[in-house]
């Protein structure tokens, strides 16, 4: 292998500054990935977490749903989500009524019920948008 090769670019680990719940959305540094497990803030220390945080880029999820508008999403359409750092999991929105900034995230893996609690999404592994 190349010895320039770093890592697979399918996770990321960082310092979080917020607390994360597994299998939240999370947008940080450009990237939205899942919450690999909970990172708890410490309240201790207002620039550290307990432990650094791995945030998952590619593969299905079921995110929590934080749907800004209550309208299906029909598998295989697009997903945008907030590009805020936040500790709860990023709004998303469907492709026809994306907010003005949103990024996108991926594409719906099934149809996803405005009322749904859950979103199954594809995320885009590479994140472009």
């Amino acid at each position: 292998m190349a010895r320039t090769f770093i890592e697979a670019g399918r996770r990321r680990q960082f310092t979080p500054t917020l607390s994360h719940h597994a299998g939240d959305l999370v947008y940080k540094d450009g990237f939205f990935g899942v919450s690999n497990d909970d990172a708890a803030f410490n309240t201790g220390s207002a620039t550290a977490a307990a432990r650094p945080f791995v945030q998952i880029l590619d593969g299905v999820w079921d995110l929590p749903a934080n749907l800004a508008f209550a309208t299906n999403i029909v598998a295989g359409d697009k997903v945008y989500g907030d590009p805020t750092y936040s500790a709860t999991s990023v709004k998303l929105y469907p492709s026809a009524s994306a907010a003005a900034g949103a990024k996108l995230v991926g594409r719906a893996w099934a149809t996803v019920a405005g009322a749904a609690s859950l979103a199954r999404i594809l995320l885009f592994a590479d994140n472009q948008g």
